[in-house]
C-alpha cells in the first residue's frame, strides 16, 4: 500500500483546504521512500498522525470507548478555530488516497471523513469511499467502515502509524509483558479467539438459562390466555358493537343525501354562493366602468381618424399643401422686397448715359420676377382652411399617420373586453335573481346541519371502534409471534443441550490453536526483532537473541555470552531501540505492507542512537515512511546523511498572525522542495 495524498480541510491547526503529495518519487535514478515534514511543536505534526487515523478508523481511531456524544464533541473540536474571527468555520474533511491491490488489480482509494456542526453544538458525520474516482459500489455503503478495516486493520495500525509515546511506553516496559503482550495479540489476531471465547461464555450461560420447560409451560398458558381474551374482545366489536353503528351510519347518510338534493332544487347552490356572486357582481361592474374609460380615451385620442380614411387621406393633402403655400408665400414676400430693393437703387443712379440701360435692366427683371412669381400664384386661388403652423401640421400627420391604427387597435380590443365583462356581469345578476330568499331556506339548512351532526359523531364511534379492533390485532400478532418462540423454544430444548455440549470441545480446541499460532509466530517475531536491534544498536552484537515467553509473553534479552540481560543494565537509549525493533520487527512479522508513519521519535536519543535510526531504520522501514520531525531531532547533519533517501519535504510552519499552520514545500532551513 501506498500513500498518495492526505487532504485536510479546516482540520485542527490546519484553515481551509490543504493538501498534501505523499508519492514516494524518484531520484538517484532510484526510489526514495522518505516524505520528511518539519514543524516545531505546536505546529500540527501530532495534528497529521491523528488525522490518519481518524480518516481510516473514525471513532475507534481517537477512542473505543467514546460515546457518541463524546465522540461527537471531539470532532466538533477538531474544527479550525480561530480566536481573533468573529466567524469561524463549522464543516471540516479529512481524505486520503492510496493504492491497493485487489484481486490482483491495482487501484486507487479514497477514504473521506467529513462531518458538520449544526446548531445547539450537534455534528453530523459522513464517510465516503471512492474506488478509481467513482463511489465503491462493490460494497454497500454501511460495510465502507468493515472494508476498510479489512485494508488496513486498526489492531495493526499501532504497528505502522506511532508516535514517540508509542515508543517510550514499550521502551518502559521492556522487561515486561503489558505492552509486548497488546502489540503481539494484534499482530496474531488473538484478541479475536479471546473475544470468541467470551462470546461463546455468554451465549452458553444464555442457553443454561433458557433450558426450563416448566417455565416454557407456565409462560405458554399465559400467552394463550392474552390470546383467548383478545380475540373474544374483537369478536364483541365485530358481532355486536360495530353492525348497529354501521345501520345507523347508512341511515343518517340516506338523509344528508336527501336533504342535500331538496336543497339544490330550491335553490340552495345558488343561496350558498350568493355572497360570492354580490362580490363578483361588484368585481364586474368596476370592470365594465373602467373598460368604458378606456374606450372614451381612445375617441377622444386618434380613434376618430381611423374611422374616416378617405376623409384622413384629404386632410393629409390639405396640410401638406397648406404647408407649400406656407413657404410659397414667405418665398414670394422676400423676392418682393428683393424687387424694391433693386428697383430703388436703378432709379436712385441720375447718370444720363445709364438712363437706357436702367429701362432695359429694369424691364428684363420684370420679366424675370414675373415668371418666377407665377409659379407660387398659381394655386393662390384655393382658399386656406386649417392656417396649421409647421409644428402643429408635424404632429396632426403622426396622429393621423401613425397613431390612429395603434387607437383602433385598442378600441377593438377594449370593445371585445366591455363585452366579456358584461356577458359576465349580466350572468351574474341572473345568479342573484335566481336566489331564493334565506328564510325559505332556513329550515333546510338546519335539518341538514342536524344531520351531518349526527352522522359525525356515528363516524367517530365507528372510527374509534376501529382503532380499537386494530390494536387488539396488533396485540394478537405479537403474542402469536410470542408463542411461536416458545414453542421454538420448547423444541429446541433437546438441540440446546447438543450445542452445550460442542461449545465445550470448542473451548479447549481454541486454547491449542491460540498455543500452536503463539509459539509458531513468536519464533519469527523473536529472530526479526534480535536482527533489528542489532542493526539499530550502538553497540555491535551486543545482544545475542532476544526471547519471548509465549504463556506471559514477559520479554528476555540474552547478551553474546548467552546471559540474561537486566533492564537496569540497558541505557535509556538501548530502551528505545528496542522498543523500535519491536514495532520494526512486528511489523516485518504481520505480512502486510503498509505505510510507517511516525512522529517526533529522536527526542531521548544520543547522536549516535540517532544516527543509527537515519542510517539503518528510516530508508528500511517500508516503501513508504512518513517522518515527522522537529529541527532539533533531524537537525542539519542528521538531514544531510538522510537526504539520499528522502522524496521530498515539506515545512508545517504556524502563523501567529493567521493562527493556522501554513504548510511550505521546503524543510526548514532547506529553500527548495527536494532535499
Amino acid at each position: 500500500m501506498i500513500f498518495n495524498r492526505i487532504v485536510f480541510e479546516n482540520y485542527g491547526l490546519f484553515a481551509g483546504r490543504n493538501e498534501f503529495d505523499l508519492r514516494p518519487r524518484t531520484r538517484y535514478g532510484r526510489m526514495c521512500p522518505i516524505v520528511l515534514f518539519g514543524g516545531k511543536n505546536g505546529a500540527g505534526k501530532t495534528t497529521f498522525l491523528d488525522a490518519i487515523r481518524l480518516a481510516l478508523y473514525g471513532r475507534q481511531g481517537v477512542g473505543s470507548r467514546l460515546t457518541d456524544r463524546e465522540y461527537h464533541e471531539v470532532l466538533g473540536n477538531k474544527i479550525h478555530r480561530q480566536k481573533n474571527s468573529q466567524t469561524s468555520p463549522r464543516f471540516a474533511r479529512v481524505g486520503i488516497e492510496f493504492e491497493f491491490v485487489t484481486g490482483g488489480e491495482k487501484n486507487q482509494f479514497y477514504v473521506e471523513r467529513s462531518w458538520l456542526r449544526r446548531q445547539r453544538d450537534t455534528v453530523d458525520e459522513y464517510f465516503r469511499v471512492e474506488k478509481d474516482g467513482k463511489l465503491l459500489d462493490e460494497v454497500s455503503a454501511e460495510h465502507w467502515e468493515s472494508f476498510i478495516a479489512d485494508v488496513v486493520p486498526e489492531r495493526l495500525s499501532q504497528l505502522f502509524f506511532f508516535d514517540g509515546e508509542k515508543i517510550k511506553l514499550i521502551a518502559e516496559d521492556i522487561s515486561g509483558n503489558a505492552a509486548i503482550c497488546r502489540s503481539i495479540h494484534s499482530l496474531l489476531g488473538l484478541d479475536l479467539v479471546e473475544r470468541l471465547k467470551a462470546d461463546l461464555s455468554i451465549f452458553t450461560t444464555r442457553i443454561a438459562k433458557n433450558e426450563n420447560p416448566d417455565g416454557f409451560e407456565k409462560e405458554l398458558t399465559a400467552v394463550q390466555t392474552q390470546i383467548d381474551s383478545l380475540e373474544s374482545k374483537t369478536a364483541e366489536i365485530d358481532e355486536k358493537q360495530l353492525p348497529p353503528l354501521r345501520t345507523e351510519q347508512h341511515g343518517l347518510q340516506s338523509d344528508v343525501n336527501r336533504l342535500e338534493t331538496a336543497l339544490k332544487e330550491q335553490g340552495g347552490t345558488f343561496a350558498d354562493e350568493r355572497d360570492k356572486n354580490i362580490g363578483k357582481r361588484n368585481q364586474f361592474e368596476i370592470t365594465v366602468a373602467e373598460i368604458e374609460r378606456r374606450i372614451r380615451y381612445e375617441c377622444d385620442a386618434a380613434l376618430p381618424f381611423a374611422l374616416c380614411p378617405s376623409i384622413r387621406l384629404r386632410l393629409i393633402e390639405d396640410i401638406e399643401f397648406e404647408s407649400r403655400q406656407r413657404k410659397s408665400a414667405s418665398l414670394l414676400s422676400e423676392v418682393q422686397t428683393l424687387r424694391k430693393s433693386i428697383d430703388s437703387a436703378l432709379h436712385a443712379t441720375e447718370e444720363a448715359k445709364l438712363s437706357l440701360a436702367k429701362d432695359a435692366v429694369a424691364g428684363l427683371l420684370d420679366d424675370c420676377f414675373a415668371s418666377f412669381t407665377k409659379r407660387f400664384t398659381a394655386d393662390s386661388v384655393r382658399e386656406l382652411l386649417h392656417h396649421l403652423s409647421d409644428s402643429e401640421s408635424a404632429q396632426l400627420t403622426d396622429i393621423i399617420t401613425n397613431q390612429a391604427h395603434a387607437s383602433c387597435r385598442a378600441a377593438i380590443g377594449a370593445i371585445h373586453d366591455l363585452e366579456r365583462a358584461n356577458r359576465q356581469l349580466h350572468e351574474t345578476k341572473r345568479r342573484l335573481r335566481d336566489t331564493p330568499d334565506q328564510e325559505v331556506l332556513q329550515p333546510t339548512f338546519a335539518a341538514l346541519a342536524d344531520a351531518h351532526q349526527k352522522l359525525g359523531a356515528t363516524n367517530q364511534r365507528i372510527a374509534q371502534l376501529q382503532e380499537d379492533r386494530t390494536k387488539c390485532e396488533n396485540q394478537l400478532a405479537a403474542l402469536q409471534r410470542q408463542k411461536e418462540r416458545i414453542l421454538e423454544r420448547l423444541a429446541e430444548t433437546t438441540a440446546a443441550t447438543e450445542k452445550l455440549e460442542a461449545i465445550k470441545k470448542i473451548l479447549p480446541a481454541l486454547d491449542k490453536y491460540r498455543e500452536r499460532l503463539t509459539k509458531l509466530k513468536i519464533a519469527s517475531l523473536e529472530s526479526e526483532i534480535t536482527e533489528c536491534f542489532n542493526r539499530l544498536a550502538r553497540k555491535t552484537d551486543f545482544i545475542r537473541n532476544i526471547s519471548i515467553d509465549p504463556n506471559t509473553f514477559a520479554v528476555h534479552v540474552h547478551d553474546k555470552h548467552g546471559q540474561n540481560v537486566p533492564k537496569a543494565e540497558l541505557s535509556s537509549g538501548e530502551k528505545q531501540m528496542f522498543a523500535i525493533a519491536m514495532l520494526w520487527g512486528l511489523a516485518k512479522t504481520s505480512g502486510r505492507a503498509l505505510p510507517v508513519v511516525v512522529d517526533t521519535p529522536l527526542g531521548r536519543l544520543d547522536s549516535d542512537h540517532r544516527r543509527n535510526l537515519i542510517e539503518h531504520y528510516f530508508p528500511h522501514a517500508s516503501q513508504q515512511v512518513i517522518l515527522l520531525s522537529t529541527d532539533t531531532e533531524v537537525d542539519q547533519p542528521l538531514f544531510e546523511a538522510l537526504s539520499p533517501h528522502i522524496s521530498h519535504c515539506y515545512h508545517l510552519r504556524y502563523d501567529e498572525t493567521a493562527e493556522a499552520t501554513v504548510p511550505e514545500k521546503r524543510y526548514f532551513w532547506r529553500t527548495k522542495e527536494v532535499a
